[in-house]
Parts: C-alpha cells; structure tokens; sequence
C-alpha cells in the first residue's frame, strides 16, 4: 500500500530533491515483485534536481542536478558526484 505523505521543507544542509529517474529495484518494489515490510522507504538512488535547497547548503542551487546512489551496486560506486551540476531546470 502506497499513501502520499506530507512535503516538509528541507533543513540546514538537506535539499528536497524533483525526482527524474529512480533505481529499478523501488520500481520492482512498488509493482510487487520484490516485497517489503510496511513502512519501507523507497528512494534510495535517484537523480533529478535540487528542487529546494535547505538554509543551511552552500555551493548548491535550485534547479542543480543531481544523482543520490546507495552505494550497493557497480553503477552506485562508480565514479560521479552527488551533484552533477551539469544541468538546470527552473
């Protein structure tokens, strides 16, 4: 069972991120093929962009790109940067 829940702002440092693409395993996860406790967060990698900021993030705009990696596959450790920078959307 899937609910919506409410979009708090970020704080300090965090950013509340406009997501573009998400990890296959959260896609095998929400169509049933890899079942999970209730309560499960998805969202371990993504990239999208910085749709908002916290006060606290220096070096970092809205609208910056960004890629967000659970570290436990090859794609995950390869080589790249949280925040890719390469990209921006309004």
């Amino acid at each position: 069972m899937f609910r919506d829940v409410e979009e708090l702002p970020p704080k300090g440092d965090e950013v509340l991120p406009k997501i573009a693409a998400a990890c296959r395993s959260d896609l095998h996860i929400i169509d049933g093929r890899t079942p999970m406790p209730p309560g499960f967060s998805l969202g371990h990698g993504y990239t999208g962009w910085a749709k908002q900021p916290g006060d606290g993030l220096t070096g970092h705009d809205k609208g910056d790109a960004m890629r967000v990696s659970c570290g436990g596959t090859p794609l995950a450790t390869a080589p790249a940067t949280r925040w890719t920078g390469s990209a921006r959307v309004s």
